[in-house]
């Protein structure tokens, strides 16, 4: 079926946006040989080059000029959020984001599982103990057999991570827009229900995009519903879980400990609590990442550009409406 945006015609240039992309795919030339590449680094750069941009691979792109993208079909994000470009008022109806939707197999996944055991098993005070040269043994939180386990957020990777929970002997509950029965989870609810799978969990995995509807969607009630003990990750996006409230749960709440991976402003600034809240751990949007990332997004890009010049949906097309 035709979509938007693919009238049969050849994209013959690519541009990349700003320096960061430029150093992570500094080998987009030899994958991309047969096309113009053209890389831009500031703003104004970006707003005169945009009423000739075919294809553009970037991300914290500036919003405020879509209605200059005449000839823009695809838009490729080299991840999976795409909240830093939505809403992307005045973009042509005829251009197709793209994210990496399918890029962060197996390694989000096991990072999940390996954060969730950390946590468990206190490996992050061992490290600080280490540092301090302090001998002192601290009795785990574990096991994680028997343990509750809610994935908020059932998309491909939330139903990976359940698979490995499962086989870790977790029993495994979560939240889904849809609602639907996912292979392996006991209880699946929609997210105004979430209350009732995140009472009593043992451990929190939060993996949804961010959106309007999501925003805050882990805050005080949710945590405070946690089992004494519990411990949570989150590798969504900044501002999914309210982060006043998961220090207040930390400090008073029944959460034991955390891993985030992901904030509202990245870097993280250096006088941030996050730093220095005790049984908390930083990581600076690592996850989902992996020595071939680059790679394998250059290849998703190339097959969403060849079904975009082939009249056909792209692989990893974003719902504009619904943010993912």
């Amino acid at each position: 079926m035709s979509t938007n945006g693919g009238n049969g015609s050849r994209i013959d240039r690519i541009h990349l946006f700003g320096s960061e992309i430029a150093r992570m795919f500094s080998d987009i030339d030899d994958v991309f040989s047969d096309r113009e590449i053209i890389k831009i680094e500031t703003e104004d750069e970006f707003v005169d080059a945009l009423p000739d941009i075919e294809c553009l691979l970037g991300f914290r792109i500036p919003r405020d000029h879509w209605a200059r993208a005449k000839n823009l079909r695809l838009l490729q994000i080299p991840g999976a959020g795409v909240d830093s470009v939505l809403p992307a008022d005045g973009l042509p109806a005829t251009t197709q984001i793209c994210n990496a939707s399918g890029c962060h197999e197996p390694e989000m996944p096991e990072f999940v599982i390996a954060a969730i055991n950390a946590l468990v098993y206190r490996i992050p005070t061992f490290v600080e103990r280490q540092q301090a040269k302090t001998w002192k043994i601290a009795r785990p939180a574990g096991p994680i057999e028997g343990r509750t386990l809610c994935v908020v957020g059932l998309g491909t990777i939330g139903q990976s991570v359940a698979r490995r929970a499962a086989a870790l002997g977790m029993r495994v509950v979560g939240v889904r827009n849809s609602g639907e029965p996912v292979e392996g989870v006991d209880v699946v609810v929609t997210p105004d229900r979430r209350l009732e799978v995140l009472s009593g969990a043992g451990a929190v995995v939060v993996l949804t995009p961010l959106t309007d509807s999501t925003r805050c969607l882990i805050s005080g009630p949710e945590l405070s519903v946690l089992a004494p003990g519990a411990v949570l990750v989150d590798v969504s996006r900044g501002g999914v879980v309210d982060t006043d409230a998961l220090l207040e749960a930390l400090r008073s709440g029944p959460l034991e400990s955390a891993l985030v991976d992901v904030f509202e402003t990245e870097p993280l600034p250096e006088d941030s609590l996050l730093w220095t809240t005790p049984n908390l751990t930083v990581t600076p949007h690592t996850a989902g990442w992996s020595r071939d990332y680059s790679n394998r997004i250059l290849d998703l890009m190339m097959k969403n550009m060849q079904a975009i010049e082939s009249g056909e949906r792209p692989p990893s097309l974003v719902d504009q409406t619904k943010g993912y």
